[in-house]
């Protein structure tokens, strides 16, 4: 079960790294959408993923660690993650977060 979960997670995290290369716009998220809720690739925090999470993000520099956290932590749209981070666009806070999953991925495996 839990390399279930594992999988599950890193592939989510791949999936959104695709994305974002494929996509070149940025949507924002809903008004109304407030923390990220069961939709969320993370996995449940009573579990041995939730430490395989944690230690990759310890691994992480502070600025990536950030970027990755009010992404899908707390689901916050790139242009208010290029706000919070003090980048020059959504574009470059897209990227930031892109290839601060990207490590994040590496750490996991």
């Amino acid at each position: 079960m839990l390399a279930y979960l594992r999988t599950t997670l890193l592939n989510a995290i791949r999936g959104e790294i695709r994305r974002v290369g494929r996509a070149g716009v940025v949507e924002s998220l809903p008004k109304d959408s407030g923390m990220v809720g069961a939709e969320t690739p993370l996995p449940r925090p009573d579990s041995d993923q939730w430490l395989d999470y944690e230690n990759a993000l310890a691994k992480l520099p502070e600025i990536k660690r950030e970027a990755v956290l009010l992404r899908l932590e707390f689901g916050m749209s790139y242009a208010e993650i290029a706000s919070a981070l003090d980048r020059p666009s959504e574009a470059a806070a897209s990227m930031m977060v892109s290839r601060a999953l990207v490590d994040l991925a590496r750490h996991l495996e």
